[in-house]
């Protein structure tokens, strides 16, 4: 963690960073951090060295100076020190990246360093609508620490910013999915032209499947596909090894994850041991151990892990989906180990755990009595496979808000503006400079957009697995509702929520509210489990013989009902001829 101004280190991580450099020097090798630091120490330890490259470099120009680091800017200072020929670009409403060590006041306190500066303004915006500018323009105001400035442009007003409230996270992705293929077909646009941009790459999952649902080609840019995050595969693997030990493919994935000290040489030997008894790997494991093939040492880890999948098969025919995945969690440590990483790659795959949880919560309320291991793990399958045919190069582009700084495109969502996602504050307090940067954060997305630019939150949205109710994010509130329309597909009461016959996107679509309804909302007034918006019944339409759409099987038709209100059950027949049941209240289906 760091203190005021001082790096602490626990000494497990000291023991490990100090052979590390040892290993460097003994290599004569650098890292990218040290070609910064040891150019610094170089010039500060010999003067006529850095006069020397003072001398070369008589003029200075730094780029994207709000990015910049604390060692970065004493280098410029030293380098500049003489000559003072020095000219920076940058935007300290663009300054995103504190969480990497950028630090936004080498650009606040420039004119502090460099009295004699002149400041240069670059205050027209050449890329988006006026309606865009204005609105960005005004959420940014709300920032303290920033420098005035007033961005104008001489495009076209264009679009009202589109805020639209969903109920849920499903939902909201069937909203994008469906307004992207409306606009599709108009034939005025291409894929490319389309852009989703999220906080945390954990929530594409639903994304991808709904834009699966409709044949949607997209692309994930600085992301994995979700079923394809080593985190997701690592815990799919011990969940398929629970429900079928024969599986080497899953056992030699994870022996070692998360570390228990059997190497590569091990998992070797047990291969061949394995194909001379032609067992499976864990009926191996049983028979090196009794006849102590290995060291004391290696036997003990082996017993270890093979008394955590012994445990792990018998707990799997006892518990439900969810509750069994939260044992495999718990039993592995996995998530006890990526805590302790205690850095944002691993808060990451935090969240992509987190929703994969959302995602078996979601599949057992939908399937009820047959969402078992099996059938989840063969619905996973079915999702991975589909994963690999969408890679096309006409395709929408999905990427976190942090990754889109610098793109453009014609048509931009931002979806997940809600209190606690966006802005996150990571389950704690925002802290004033934290908010400020999220603020910034929405400043880029906003202005990522040319021509249409939408926004989008949901009433509820599930965190492991339970469903959480935030309100609209803050940033919405701070655009000037002239600039927006605001539509919802959520009510109060027991009014119908999606009315039926009409095309989506238009107006028989969910119920227009005024924006001063929208930021004026009780959200614990009109929202229980059981409001009869939640639910599906026969009398809203779903009957033997009805085509509908499932996300992950696709179209189908309605095979058998049976029961009635909350325990209406839907058997669909699909078109490669399997037969899938679903809890009526839950299920993802669409009517086409």
């Amino acid at each position: 963690t760091r203190g005021t101004g001082v790096f602490t280190m626990d000494p497990k991580s000291l023991e490990v960073y100090t052979r590390y450099e040892d290993e460097m020097k003994r290599a004569n090798a650098l890292d990218f951090d040290d070609l910064l630091f040891k150019t610094y120490e170089l010039f500060r330890m010999y003067p006529a060295l850095l006069e020397q490259y003072q001398n070369k470099f008589r003029y200075i120009m730094v780029d994207e100076y709000q990015d910049t680091n604390h060692i970065q800017y004493l280098l410029v200072q030293l380098l500049a020190k003489s000559h003072r020929n020095l000219c920076v670009v940058g935007d300290e409403d663009q300054s995103i990246y504190s969480w990497r060590g950028a630090d936004i006041s080498n650009i606040l306190d420039f004119e502090k360093d460099f009295p004699e500066a002149v400041i240069v303004k670059l205050e027209e915006n050449y890329r988006s609508t006026s309606n865009i500018v204005t609105a960005a323009t005004k959420v940014i105001a709300n920032n303290i620490q920033r420098k005035e400035k007033t961005l104008f442009t001489n495009n076209p007003q264009g679009s009202l910013i589109q805020i639209r409230e969903e109920r849920n996270e499903y939902d909201e992705a069937r909203f994008v999915a469906k307004t992207i293929q409306s606009m599709m077909d108009t034939g005025a646009s291409n894929l490319n032209d389309y852009a989703i941009f999220y906080r945390t790459n954990a929530q594409s999952r639903v994304l991808e499947e709904q834009l699966r649902a409709l044949a949607i080609p997209y692309r994930l840019i600085g992301g994995i596909r979700f079923y394809e995050r080593a985190e997701i595969k690592d815990v799919l693997a011990y969940l398929r090894l629970s429900m079928n030990f024969r599986d080497d493919i899953a056992l030699k994935r994870i022996i070692n994850v998360p570390a228990r000290g059997i190497g590569k040489t091990t998992v070797e030997l047990l291969e061949e041991k394995s194909n001379e008894k032609r067992l499976s790997l864990y009926e191996t494991i049983q028979i090196v151990i009794n006849e102590k093939v290995f060291n004391a040492g290696t036997t003990a880890k082996l017993r270890r892990f093979s008394d955590l999948i012994e445990d792990l098969i018998n707990q799997q025919k006892q518990f439900s989906l969810t509750q069994f995945y939260s044992i495999v969690l718990e039993r592995t440590e996995y998530v006890q180990v990526l805590k302790k990483e205690d850095t944002p790659e691993a808060e990451a795959r935090i969240e992509n755990l987190e929703e994969l949880d959302n995602a078996m919560a979601q599949f057992e309320h939908e399937r009820g009595e047959e969402a078992t291991l099996s059938n989840y793990l063969e619905e996973m399958t079915l999702a991975s496979d589909q994963d690999q045919v969408d890679g096309t190069v006409n395709s929408v582009t999905m990427m976190t808000l942090h990754i889109s700084k610098g793109l453009e495109y014609p048509y931009v969502f931002i979806i997940g503006c809600e209190e606690n996602l966006f802005p996150s504050n990571r389950g704690e307090e925002i802290s004033p400079d934290d908010l400020e940067e999220e603020r910034r954060l929405a400043y880029v997305g906003m202005t990522r957009a040319r021509e249409k630019l939408w926004m989008t939150h949901t009433k509820i949205r599930r965190v492991w697995g339970q469903e959480q109710m935030n309100p609209p994010s803050r940033f919405l509130k701070e655009i000037p509702k002239e600039l927006t329309e605001f539509s919802s597909a959520v009510f109060a009461g027991n009014t119908p929520r999606f009315a039926t016959g009409g095309r989506f996107g238009s107006a028989s679509y969910g119920k227009e509210k005024s924006y001063d309804d929208f930021a004026q909302t009780s959200y614990s007034d009109d929202y229980s489990q059981d409001d009869a918006a939640f639910q599906v019944t026969k009398s809203s339409g779903y009957e033997k013989g009805q085509r509908v759409r499932h996300p992950t099987f696709g179209p189908g038709s309605i095979f058998a009902t049976e029961g009635d209100g909350e325990n209406l059950k839907i058997s669909v027949l699909f078109q490669d001829n399997t037969i899938k049941k679903f809890v009526a209240k839950y299920a993802r289906l669409e009517r086409i």
